[in-house]
């Protein structure tokens, strides 16, 4: 029933702005199994794993099921930016490099993609396509301060 998922998606939303991970889980899982169209439960469930100090491959694969289920852009980009933020933080910069290259394929638009992208490049030691990519999110939002500092960190020729 969709309203009771709805209900076990907000009630998991309260546990975990309240910092009780374990008891978002559980909600959020509750959520998922009823309706497992609520995007935004899958990236919460992911978080509350994550805060609950479960390994990353756990709130990861969360993150894979959800996106099979999102529709929408906003929908990718709120699962996706988590499981690039996951990926940077435990410093695995070719898985990195992979997602957020599928990402910006998926939704060519999203800056943040072409960052993530920039960011898994310039870890794994490949200043020319960390270049390419940060130019490529500044050309998507020319706000993007990170972008700007890091081209200028990297000392990237303004090609």
């Amino acid at each position: 029933d969709s309203l009771a998922a709805k209900v076990y998606a907000l009630l998991g939303a309260a546990h975990f702005s309240a910092n009780r991970p374990a008891e978002a889980a559980v909600a959020l899982q509750q959520s998922i199994a009823r309706d497992s169209t609520i995007v935004f439960a899958y990236r919460l469930l992911a978080a509350s794993l994550k805060s609950g100090g479960a390994p990353i491959d756990d709130a990861i694969a969360v993150l894979k099921v959800g996106l099979q289920h999102a529709t929408t852009s906003d929908e990718r980009m709120t699962l996706y930016s988590l499981y690039c933020q996951l990926l940077l933080e435990d410093r695995r910069f070719e898985q990195l490099k992979d997602v957020a290259l599928h990402w910006l394929k998926t939704d060519s638009e999203r800056a943040e993609a072409a960052l993530y992208l920039a960011v898994g490049y310039q870890g794994s030691g490949d200043r020319d396509n960390a270049c390419k990519y940060y130019r490529e999110a500044l050309r998507l939002n020319p706000a993007l301060e990170v972008a700007k500092k890091n081209l200028k960190q990297l000392e990237c020729s303004s090609q």
